[in-house]
């Protein structure tokens, strides 16, 4: 569905095969984005898949589901709702198989460059995000905003890679300024940072992630999978570069980390709050930190 101006909702687009350039379930300029969807089952898009996208407004319960094929790009990118500006919520993109990126694989549950992300969902089960061009990335948002709120996003990893050499997983990522509150990540299986050619690869998970601000109240649950690569790996459960990192959790009861560094709170520089109520949960068995 397409608009200049106005609303776009309840549209499709399926791809099963042969080339197109980009797929977008709803577009418009100025307005409401909402119920839109996008499934991929094969083929090779050459650029973005979008569930939904504004402009300026509000993209909500728009959704993806990649099951094959390819997103033939350098960058490969995948959004269940896009926001210039305004709000992007109840959001999801679930991941069933296929590549996504030539050389770094992106997939973000919901997107704002500047505003309100909140309740946005992404599930992988299975398929490789990132392929073999390196160095490569594999990244994946719950919730993602340049500045502004990040709040109640969760990831979901049953399975499948993320990031064929450099892996990273946020529940909640504010590249600014602003605040990551209540995002989740829940991992269960697959790979974050698997190392295929031989370097100093890593894997990283965040429940909340903020250059200058608070994340507080985020959590990662790890109970199966592997996270890190040769490099190394590490668990967040809430990292800021400047501010405060408080009330945050993480729940180790399965996987392993490789060569491992687990933080309930953390910040890049000093002065900020990183101890209140942060959180390291261990369970009884199956658990796993190497080196």
């Amino acid at each position: 569905g397409f608009a200049a101006t106005g609303n776009v909702s309840s549209n499709s687009v399926t791809v099963r095969g042969g080339s197109i350039s980009f797929a977008y379930g709803g577009f418009t300029s100025n307005g409401t984005a909402s119920n839109n969807s996008v499934t991929v089952s094969g083929g090779s898009i050459g650029s973005d898949v979008v569930g939904g996208f504004t402009s300026n407004g509000t993209a909500s319960s728009n959704s993806v589901t990649f099951n094959d094929g390819c997103i033939n790009n350098d960058d490969g990118r995948i959004y269940g709702g896009l926001v210039s500006s305004g709000t992007v919520s109840s959001n999801s993109v679930t991941i069933n198989g296929g590549t996504i990126g030539r050389h770094n694989g992106y997939v973000y549950g919901g997107y704002a460059s500047g505003g309100t992300v909140t309740n946005n969902t992404v599930t992988i089960n299975s398929g490789i995000i990132d392929v073999i061009a390196p160095p490569a990335s594999g990244c994946v948002y719950g919730g993602y905003a340049v500045n502004g709120s990040v709040t109640s996003n969760t990831v979901i990893v049953n399975g499948g890679t993320v990031g064929t050499q450099n892996g990273f997983v946020y529940g909640g990522y504010v590249e600014s300024s602003g605040s990551a509150t209540s995002n989740s990540v829940i991992i269960s299986g697959g790979t974050i940072g698997a190392d295929r050619i031989g370097a100093d690869w890593i894997g990283a998970v965040y429940g909340g992630y903020v250059s200058s601000g608070s994340a507080t109240n985020n959590s990662v649950t790890v109970s199966g999978g592997t996270i890190g690569g040769d490099g190394g790996g590490a668990v967040y459960g809430g990292w800021v570069s400047s501010g405060s990192a408080t009330n945050n959790t993480v729940t180790l009861y399965g996987g392993t980390i490789i060569s491992g560094s687990i933080y309930g709170g953390y910040s890049e520089t000093s002065g900020g709050d990183v101890t209140t109520g942060n959180r390291l949960n261990l369970g009884l068995s199956g658990h796993g930190v190497s080196g």
